[in-house]
């Protein structure tokens, strides 16, 4: 975990590789994960100073053994739907200044399937509309924050089945 590749051994300036450099053999898919049949497992490592999103998903999508940060005042994860998708993060370390994880369905039902994650920041849910957000977390999990709330849960309607809350510790981290 934590490697990257150094551009600069390769001719280029600080600001990036340019537009035509293009990479091959990649596939396009919407799951991140390391390849085993590679030199090694070592995750991908994701990092942007964006105010938005250092990922930004668009649609149902799998986030498998990944560092995640944002350097600004951007997220980590934000999944912003209108219509009925599913996320899943494992096995992932997800650093922001402000939020680390995003979730705002707008319509349809938002499906989250969550496990042995380390965040970073606040794990925030905002509802918007009649939109359903439903889902599971499992495995070990850590929230901190040290610039305020670890959870926010903001416009939701809980229905008569609740919500469940099992082995919680909070702690103050000031």
């Amino acid at each position: 975990r934590g490697d990257s590749i150094d551009l600069t051994t390769l001719g280029f300036a600080a600001g990036g590789a340019p537009a035509n450099l293009l990479f091959t053999g990649l596939s396009g898919s919407t799951v991140v994960a390391p390849n085993d049949n590679t030199i090694d497992t070592v995750g991908p490592v994701l990092t942007s100073s964006s105010a938005s999103a250092t990922v930004q998903l668009q649609g149902s999508a799998t986030l498998l053994d990944v560092m995640i940060e944002n350097t600004s005042t951007g997220a980590g994860v934000r999944a912003d739907f209108s219509t009925s998708e599913t996320v899943v993060i494992r096995d992932a370390t997800i650093t922001a200044n402000n939020i680390a994880i995003r979730l705002t369905p707008g319509g349809g039902t938002l499906d989250f399937d969550f496990s042995d994650l380390t965040l970073t920041g606040q794990f925030l849910t905002v509802n918007v509309g009649t939109a359903t957000l439903q889902g599971t977390v499992t495995g070990t999990n850590t929230i901190t924050n040290p610039n305020g709330n670890a959870l926010g849960l903001e416009d939701i309607a809980v229905g008569a089945a609740g919500i469940t809350f099992a082995n919680v510790t909070s702690t103050n981290g000031t």
